[in-house]
């Protein structure tokens, strides 16, 4: 018998790395690493020893907002929080293809870093 046969299906997880606050009930602040994000959940580096399971916790997620949630899991300084909602993990994806530039971008070199025009070096046979 397959043991994961019985396991509810699960979001897809991705892997991110995004820096976010976390503020617990009681007013106990700290900050997260968040290592993976999914619809239903979010799994992080966290550097509070005071985080516990079942802890509800507000996590402040860049372009999201605050997402209101529940401690799940601890284990090595790492947590694991259920989100009360489902987020939109699109809005945290880095999308390739997007212009971050308005206009083309020009480059160019400092004088004194271009090549030289005379490049005979004593010592040296000309060719």
């Amino acid at each position: 018998m397959n043991a994961t046969a019985s396991l509810p299906d699960r979001p897809a997880r991705h892997g991110r790395i995004i820096r976010a606050q976390f503020t617990l009930k009681g007013g106990l602040r700290g900050q997260l690493l968040i290592k993976n994000i999914s619809e239903g959940g979010l799994g992080a580096r966290c550097d509070c020893p005071h985080v516990r399971v079942g802890d509800a916790i507000s996590v402040d997620l860049p372009v999201v907002g605050e997402v209101a949630g529940t401690v799940q899991w601890v284990r090595d300084g790492y947590c694991g929080i259920q989100t009360a909602a489902q987020m939109d993990v699109d809005r945290l994806r880095f999308r390739p293809n997007t212009n971050l530039l308005s206009s083309p971008a020009t480059f160019s070199v400092a004088e004194r870093f271009q090549p030289v025009a005379k490049a005979y070096r004593p010592g040296f046979r000309r060719a």
